[in-house]
């Protein structure tokens, strides 16, 4: 097996860490476990969250939400911001299980291709739904009704979001688009791209 990043990425509830966990669960890739990592950009968040002062770098204190504009659907600025200060961190995770011999699965809505300095020995997924799945796994994530409502209400920024990545990955070789709707024909497809 070549050795190579894995970045899943995808609007919220679209199925990326789904994927990505039935991914490193697959049969094909359990046998070499120890030559695997899985990681989310989350967990990188806040390992950056916790190392730099809140008031150097904000927009790590919350949800990319909620450095969006709030009457504005279309705003996207809280998620691509934070994408831009997750990079670094990104790519260090890349370099080192590079340099470890490892293949990587990184996956979360922070993963753009855009803000890497290279996307030698990476491979990029675009996890896409329709938007009732979307929503039935948005609803079914969280038990708190608030959180709830307030995924419903940024729907539609969600579905945007979905729409930019499509986009993004058009412009680069390397970015599969993955229209979700059984996770093992999502993984079987990525498998064929890695192996």
């Amino acid at each position: 097996m070549r050795k190579k990043s894995i970045l899943i990425t995808g609007a919220p509830g679209s199925g990326k860490t789904t994927i990505a966990n039935a991914l490193f669960r697959s049969e094909k890739i359990v046998h070499n476990s120890e030559d695997f990592r899985l990681i989310g950009t989350d967990t990188i968040r806040e390992i950056i969250k916790s190392a730099v002062d809140p008031l150097l770098i904000p927009e790590l204190q919350g949800s990319s939400i909620d450095f969006c504009d709030e009457n504005d659907m279309t705003d996207l600025s809280g998620f691509l911001k934070q994408a831009e200060i997750l990079a670094p961190g990104i790519e260090g995770a890349i370099n080192r299980n590079k340099e470890e011999g490892r293949t990587l699965v990184l996956e979360g809505i922070h993963c753009l291709p855009n803000y890497l300095s290279s996307l030698a020995d990476v491979e990029y997924f675009v996890v896409t739904v329709p938007k009732s799945q979307q929503v039935s796994r948005l609803q079914s994530q969280h038990r708190s009704p608030e959180k709830i409502k307030r995924k419903m209400q940024n729907m539609e920024r969600y579905l945007h979001y979905q729409e930019y990545l499509i986009r993004l990955a058009e412009k680069y070789d390397n970015v599969h688009v993955i229209q979700e709707q059984n996770v093992s024909a999502a993984v079987d497809f990525i498998l064929s791209k890695i192996l």
